[in-house]
């Protein structure tokens, strides 16, 4: 094999494996969202996202699917910036098909491995570890970041 054919096929590999994962871990430090709300979202929630009425640049995403919280706060949500949006259509078109199977449903974010939806214990395994790559100090995880997020709106807005 050429070496820039093999190259580029482990390239590909690298993506398949971490290109969901770091998306994933990026919306959760945007977002402050559970695990599990990314982890139910479809490719229709996705589809059906829509701009922010503050903000045009950016889209917000409804999950239709139940959650721990829907029925004392609604359905979950969270936004996506141009560069999210950017990189979830490129793992929709260039990785996303090289893992589904007959089984992968319409998660938007698939297993790496199985072409199933993500598990919880593997988001914050990958939490982690992006977390450290990025040079974040701490055992910090997206429940702690979702409870620090809390307290900062506390403090900020009060009487909300």
């Amino acid at each position: 094999m050429e070496k820039g054919k093999k190259e580029h096929k482990e390239r590909l590999k690298y993506a398949r494996k971490h290109w969901a994962a770091f998306i994933v871990f990026k919306l959760q430090v945007i977002n402050w969202v559970r695990c599990e709300a990314i982890r139910n979202v479809t490719v229709a929630n996705y589809n059906d996202r829509v701009p922010d009425p503050e903000d045009p640049s950016v889209k917000v995403v409804t999950i239709t699917e139940t959650h721990k919280t829907a029925i004392s706060h609604g359905p979950a949500t969270f936004m996506v910036t141009e560069i999210i949006e950017c990189l979830i259509d490129t793992y929709l078109q260039e990785v996303r098909p090289h893992l589904e199977t007959d089984n992968s449903m319409d998660y938007l974010f698939l297993n790496s491995t199985n072409g199933m939806r993500l598990q919880e214990s593997n988001t914050s395994a990958n939490f982690k570890k992006y977390w450290q790559k990025c040079g974040g100090k701490g055992n910090v995880t997206p429940h702690f970041l979702r409870h620090s997020a809390a307290t900062i709106a506390r403090e900020i807005c009060p009487e909300r």
